[in-house]
């Protein structure tokens, strides 16, 4: 039985660092979060930021925000009598691409003592606890049962009538205590929305070289789908992009003036996240053992896909996989 709630596997997407990753660090090597201007516009503010650059700093702050969560489960835990091994679940691919950035190679000290431990050390703590024990085990660090969470691990179906897990115990008060970078997206994004489609109302259709009208590309997809004439479409597509994306920045205008005290609140708070990170000693050691675990896992997807199948070898069992939602 799977006794961990959240598997690492389960949100990690294994995938080279590309150019992209290189062009970003570069980027942020010459830039810093201290010495921004305040936020002019939504996708200025972090957790809402569209540019690529903006988006990787993103990652590196909800990462950096996920280590701080799972250092407040685990003092919880301690709190009860319990052990618990922090594991920060969060896209390889991303996890990679930071830690390069901070240029950690898994040689920090004690970093080769931290990877991998999480996983099996916390089965083996797990292992040696009573039956009631696990119970509240699970209870204190979840607010679910050993039974439920048995069977989510086993299948993902959550408990009749629910629609959320491991909401409560020591994960939802680490969750209080720091809601992270994407909760207020969470709550504005509905808005920005439906500012969106209203806004998009008022903008002028297009109309193809046959007559047809088209209001939107969500239309235009239908409208191909159903004549397949690429070439007659093309000038719509591309005044509907434009007509999309200035529908996008007239609806992020109003959210932002409608929520301005807030996001800036948010911009402000997130300021130094930056500099705060990089001196960090536990974070970034923490990172550079989970860089170890990685390398080796993406070693050993590489050795399965390089793995020739001949009378004389057996297949590789594949390896787990999932991606982050």
């Amino acid at each position: 039985m799977k006794v961990q709630i959240r598997r690492s596997y389960w949100f990690r997407v294994i995938g080279p660092i590309g150019v992209l990753a290189t062009i970003l660090i570069a980027i942020l090597a010459t830039t810093s979060s201290g010495g921004s201007a305040p936020a002019r516009s939504l996708s200025d503010v972090p957790g809402f930021r569209t540019s690529p650059e903006g988006m990787f700093e993103d990652d590196m702050i909800a990462l950096w925000e996920a280590f701080n969560r799972e250092q407040h489960v685990q003092e919880c835990m301690d709190h009860a009598d319990f052990d618990y091994a922090i594991e920060v679940a969060f896209p390889a691919a991303a996890v990679l691409q930071v830690a390069q950035s901070l240029n950690l190679t898994g040689s920090l000290d004690s970093a080769s003592q931290l990877a991998g431990r999480s996983d099996s050390q916390q089965a083996a703590y797990v292992d040696t606890l009573t039956k009631p024990e696990r119970n509240q085990y699970f209870l204190t660090l979840s607010g679910e049962t050993a039974e439920d969470v048995a069977r989510f691990d086993a299948t993902g179906e959550l408990p009749e009538g629910r629609n959320e897990f491991a909401r409560g115990g020591c994960y939802g008060a680490a969750r209080d205590v720091l809601p992270g970078l994407y909760k207020l997206r969470r709550e504005l994004m509905p808005e920005v929305i439906e500012e969106k489609a209203r806004e998009s109302t008022k903008l002028p259709p297009c109309v193809t070289a046959g007559g047809v009208r088209i209001k939107n590309l969500q239309v235009l997809e239908e409208v191909y789908e159903r004549n397949g004439s690429a070439e007659q479409l093309k000038s719509c597509e591309e005044s509907l992009v434009q007509a999309n994306e200035m529908a996008r920045k007239l609806a992020d205008a109003t959210v932002f003036s409608r929520h301005k005290v807030r996001l800036l609140d948010q911009d402000n708070r997130y300021r130094s996240a930056l500099d705060e990170i990089e001196s960090d000693r536990e974070f970034l050691k923490y990172l550079d053992g989970l860089v170890i675990d990685l390398e080796r896992e993406l070693a050993e997807l590489s050795a399965v896909d390089r793995h020739v199948v001949t009378p004389t070898t057996l297949p590789v069992p594949p390896l787990p996989h999932s991606s982050y939602p």
